[in-house]
């Protein structure tokens, strides 16, 4: 459906480089990244508000680089919503429509849709001033649905509402990429990424990085900055001590420890240690196939189905085991246990 080709645009002192991205027909892919990375400059340049420096915007095989906004089947759900205060709900909807070449009664029947799809049939009568934040996020929703557009883009969409009126978002927005729309969303939030999107791409500082969303906690990330955005624990920075061994070290306390080099690794970097490849014992494993180093226990944290571990071990390293083994190696903060894992489970980034 959409292609962006080497997209680039300056503002300022900051850039969009080279931007590559293809998202496919009826796709939910969401724009993740710190704030001033360019996630909404890049949403500006598909929906037609910025004309990039170089590059081309391909929609259903057709290049609308230099097309204007309105020629464009793309609806942009702007992050101040841009209601109108003296218009109703229903007049708010209904005005996306005002100048379309359709009968009143096709104009009301869209309306009447998208205001049932987006739960505000209700409020038809009500005015902006009278709306919550989540109702109005609803109303601006529907508006840009009945334009009827084949992708939709979302900047910050639950960046002003609470938790319960996000769930209900979600849902909605869950049926209209159901009902064949697609949908670029932009977000600074790992969980309503991980939560909502078939593919996330991770933009840092103009640049972009992209991943696909399935399993994606236990994915290994694609650059350090990925890795801390998201909050993957084991990452150490990676150094050549010789032509046999490798320094992995903990940023926060700066130690070191050597391990055996792969073959392959033949260069400075970051490393990521899994933390359920960490095996836990109380004694030493007897096993040429794996690194062990004798660590303290620091604290542990229960989830739902296993418990994380954070152990020193010359570095802070986090092992995740099942409740099971938990419990068998009777681990509370202060046990001095046994932390392992194969050099084959060493991921360079």
């Amino acid at each position: 459906m959409l292609d962006l080709k080497n997209i680039s645009y300056n503002i300022g002192t900051f850039s969009l480089k080279n931007v590559n991205l293809k998202i496919e027909n009826n796709e939910y892919h969401i724009l993740i990244g710190p704030s001033g990375s360019g996630k909404t400059l890049l949403l500006n340049i598909i929906a037609g508000f910025l004309k990039p420096i170089s590059g081309n915007v391909i929609f259903n095989n057709i290049d609308i680089t230099k097309l204007p906004p309105e020629r464009r089947n793309i609806s942009y759900l702007l992050q101040n919503l841009a209601l109108f205060p003296h218009l109703n709900v229903y007049q708010n909807v209904y005005y996306s429509l005002k100048f379309k070449k359709l009968s009143s009664k096709e104009k009301d029947i869209l309306v009447r849709k998208y205001m049932q799809i987006t739960n505000i049939e209700h409020l038809e009568k009500r005015y902006p001033a009278n709306l919550s934040g989540g109702e109005k996020q609803r109303v601006a929703l529907a508006r840009c649905l009945t334009k009827q557009p084949e992708l939709l883009l979302l900047d910050e969409p639950f960046s002003a509402i609470d938790t319960i009126l996000k769930t209900d978002l979600k849902q909605i927005l869950k049926r209209i990429k159901d009902s064949g729309v697609g949908i670029i969303h932009v977000t600074h939030d790992p969980a309503e990424a991980v939560n909502l999107a078939d593919r996330i791409s991770i933009i840092e500082n103009g640049n972009l990085l992209t991943a696909n969303s399935q399993s994606f906690q236990a994915e290994v990330p694609v650059s350090n900055f990925m890795a801390k955005f998201f909050g993957f624990k084991n990452i150490y920075q990676c150094k050549i001590r010789d032509l046999n061994t490798i320094e992995l070290i903990d940023n926060t306390n700066v130690k070191r420890i050597a391990i055996e080099r792969p073959a392959i690794f033949n260069h400075d970097c970051f490393v990521y240690i899994p933390p359920e490849n960490i095996i836990v014992s109380e004694a030493k494993l007897l096993s040429s196939a794996r690194y062990s180093l004798e660590a303290i226990v620091v604290s542990v944290t229960e989830d739902l189905d296993s418990v994380i571990l954070e152990c020193d071990a010359g570095i802070s390293i986090f092992a995740k085991i099942s409740k099971n083994s938990y419990i068998d190696l009777n681990i509370s903060p202060g046990k001095k246990v046994w932390i392992s894992f194969k050099v084959s489970n060493l991921n360079f980034i």
